[in-house]
């Protein structure tokens, strides 16, 4: 799953690149993906915390707003959530991630939704984002606000302060569209 000389990035099962996760973030994704994908919706990002009673946070997209099993709006509803937490609460406790209780949640991306994989970045071009670095960049610290210009197969150009800067994918730890109510 981790591609050989790029030991801070992914490859998941499709060959989309996407954002750092942890081993296990990595099989919670694969799984809810297949699991939730013949139902018309797709797994946009994952939160996972283990501790005593563990919580695992899921947010889910539809494929296509018109997929079978999904409803016909053009965005998440509690119902759709519903359904999602009733596909893997079931399937999770046959899988056994967890050694302990653990909580689901299942949520829509809402409107600052979470950017992991590159279709996800591409789709946003030309927008405001913000970005959580494992690391400084200079000029622009940890936490950087800034639009997006572009994104390669090295990572995503931003452009902040007047200066463009290319961000690699393994710098990345957290990405998020940045909703603007103008």
């Amino acid at each position: 799953m981790l591609r050989a000389g790029a030991p801070a990035f992914y490859f998941v099962e499709r060959f989309v690149i996407s954002i750092q996760k942890s081993p296990l973030e990595n099989r919670l994704l694969d799984f809810c993906d297949k699991l939730i994908g013949p139902h018309g919706f797709r797994t946009v990002d994952i939160d996972c915390a283990l501790a005593r009673r563990s919580l695992l946070r899921v947010f889910i997209d539809l494929k296509q707003p018109h997929s079978e099993g999904a409803t016909e709006n053009h965005g998440v509803t509690l119902q759709d959530c519903q359904r999602v937490s009733e596909l893997l609460g079931p399937a999770l406790e046959v899988e056994d991630f967890f050694s302990g209780p653990y909580d689901l949640e299942v949520s829509s991306p809402g409107l600052e939704r979470r950017l992991r994989i590159k279709p996800d970045f591409e789709s946003c071009i030309g927008s405001e984002v913000k970005l959580r670095l494992s690391s400084p960049v200079k000029s622009l610290g940890r936490n950087v606000r800034a639009h997006l210009r572009g994104v390669s197969e090295v990572g995503v150009e931003l452009e902040s302060q007047g200066k463009e800067v290319t961000i690699p994918w393994d710098q990345i730890r957290r990405g998020n569209l940045v909703w603007n109510f103008d």
